[in-house]
């Protein structure tokens, strides 16, 4: 026994062991349409066709206390009640771990708990199943009592929580004591209650010495300074359900010690960023997850005219380390690391086949590729498997699917439907796998539900308005139909929702830099804007701004021959409008 837990108290200390993942699709079926009055954060979607399939699965199955978990990571902190592990899967997937801990009860007693949790948790006490609690609501916290026999003395407390992932999967569960009698909390663990203790404050104490860097190194301040010697290793990786690691660095802390360098500003990628600190205990870890803002790696701007802007920002672009599809766009055309060009749009074809959630983005510039570059690049099998893909892929929900991509917004539904147009168009003889109609067929019906989506946000206007994140993701599109759409309405459709959208931006657009109310945000929006792909589109259009790492459109806008009104550069620059009056 190590902490007490207080009646109204939730149980804060866990032994946690990874996550296992299992793809989890269920059968494949179709959805109904949408209505094109788009709300932001709900599409009205009911249960998906893999979630239908893990209620019949998983609820009420025969198990047994797992006795083979090892444990992965200490779970100290008292800032949160929850055992938390929400985040973003790109397709449906059951994840699992596994808590333990130790309850230490003076008698034996009936002890009454509230259990919360997003997913289903099952518990054993003593190697006996004691309680279970699984409603498998996407997204929605359920709660509920239970009581949990106790012996006198230490009790092994085991919890098996678990749900499926549909993209941003909010998954925890928490365990609050409503008896009135406290209890005694403690670790199976090795490590010794005083070293437990000494890393659970210095871990709650732990800051950065700024919120936003350049150049500046980044420190690590520790209050109070370590008990022990102690390994960390820092973990630096975007926002937003980006997992991949940007940047890592491992650093060895002497006891006593306060502060220490991990990292220089520049070496993390420009933007918002999730800055993960574990400290080693035995064979597991205990964790502090902070925030930073880095703004060292953004460059300005420096092009005169709209063309000498869109070869800067390719040329930028081109030695950036992210990218997908269309990046490689670039490659192909600048004819610069084809190979580089290659592995991006294989990865996106990987996507692709799988249905991840957002592989309708990058569907786009595959279109794209094939139609402009097929016949100058890379082997025919290449290519081959390119069509494959692009003539098996559900392009909207009256296809049956059991993936979890999602169609109910404003931006994913241009882009499904613009991919649907582009494939069809170019491949008007061929039959589509998922759908059973031609490409012809696919071509009419996507230009009747495009003209649809351009009449409802003409109508409405945009709900993510105004938006560094979504404008972006819109960009896709529109720049794709405006350069490649056979149909000439659908062409001047493009052109003008991006007219509409530039005036838009050069409203909102300071120094450069995207600002306004946005209709939809994150954090990575509101504190480094400078970095946004917004910003650079920004840039493109009036120049005196700044070239991020956004990779999603200005790809593509760098080979459009679009041009933005020419009222939007005085609204973008009113000084010069100004100074031209007087």
């Amino acid at each position: 026994m190590i902490w007490t837990v207080e009646p109204g108290q939730s149980v804060t200390k866990w032994a946690v062991s990874g996550c296992r993942e299992t793809a989890f699709a269920g059968v494949a079926a179709t959805q109904p349409d949408i209505d094109y009055r788009f709300l932001n954060g709900t599409g009205r979607v009911g249960d998906l066709p893999c979630r239908v399939a893990f209620r019949k699965t998983m609820i009420g199955r025969a198990m047994t206390c797992p006795d083979d978990w090892l444990t992965e990571e200490l779970r100290l902190a008292d800032d949160t009640p929850r055992v938390d592990y929400s985040g973003f899967w790109h397709r449906p997937t059951h994840v699992r771990r596994l808590a333990r801990c130790t309850l230490t009860a003076d008698a034996a007693t009936a002890a009454r708990f509230r259990v919360a949790t997003c997913g289903g948790v099952v518990i054993w006490v003593n190697g006996m199943e004691a309680a279970r609690f699984e409603p498998f609501e996407r997204n929605r916290r359920q709660t509920t009592e239970i009581d949990l026999p106790l012996a006198a003395g230490d009790n092994a407390v085991t919890a098996h929580f678990e749900d499926l992932s549909e993209r941003d999967t909010n998954w925890h569960f928490e365990l609050t004591l409503v008896s009135e009698t406290p209890l005694g909390v403690g670790l199976p663990v090795a490590a010794g209650g005083e070293q437990l203790e000494g890393v659970r404050r210095t871990l709650e104490g732990l800051r950065l010495n700024r919120l936003f860097f350049g150049d500046e190194p980044v420190e690590l301040i520790c209050e109070p300074a370590w008990a022990q010697a102690t390994t960390l290793d820092v973990v630096v990786a975007g926002g937003h359900g980006d997992k991949a690691p940007a940047a890592m660095a491992t650093v060895d802390v002497a006891a006593g010690q306060g502060r220490c360098v991990v990292l220089a500003g520049r070496d993390a990628p420009p933007g918002c960023a999730v800055v993960t600190v574990r400290a080693r205990v035995g064979d597991a870890f205990a964790e502090r997850v902070l925030g930073a803002t880095f703004l060292g790696r953004i460059a300005a701007g420096t092009g005169s005219t709209i063309e000498d802007r869109r070869r800067e920002v390719a040329r930028a672009l081109i030695g950036s380390r992210r990218g997908g599809a269309a990046k490689a766009l670039l490659h192909l055309e600048l004819g610069v690391d084809l190979s580089i060009g290659q592995q991006l749009i294989d990865r996106e074809l990987v996507s692709a086949e799988l249905r991840d959630d957002c592989s309708d983005f990058d569907m786009v510039p595959v279109l794209w590729a094939w139609h402009s570059y097929r016949d100058k690049y890379f082997d025919a099998g290449f290519w081959r498997r390119a069509r494959e893909v692009i003539l098996g892929y559900r392009y909207w929900l009256d296809e049956p699917g059991n993936d979890v991509m999602w169609f109910w917004s404003e931006n994913h539904v241009l882009c499904f439907h613009a991919s649907q147009y582009l494939a069809g168009q170019m491949f008007p003889d061929e039959v589509f796998a998922v759908s059973g109609r031609t490409g012809a067929e696919q071509q009419r019906i996507a230009s009747e539900r495009l003209r649809r989506w351009f009449a409802a946000v003409e109508m409405h206007g945009f709900v993510e308005w105004n938006s560094a994140a979504y404008y972006p993701i819109d960009f896709i599109g529109l720049v794709a139909l405006h350069a490649l759409a056979a149909d000439d309405d659908i062409r001047a459709l493009a052109a003008r929702q991006m007219d509409r959208l530039f005036v838009m931006i050069a409203l909102h657009t300071l120094n450069g830099v995207p600002t306004g109310s946005m209709g939809r945000a994150y954090e990575k929006e509101l504190f480094a804007a400078s970095s946004t792909e917004l910003a650079t589109c920004a840039h493109i259009a009036w120049g005196r701004g700044w070239i991020g790492a956004g990779v999603k459109s200005v790809p593509m806008m760098c080979l459009s021959d679009y041009v933005p009104p020419a009222l939007t550069a005085g609204y973008a620059r009113p000084e010069g409008v100004i100074a031209a009056a007087y």
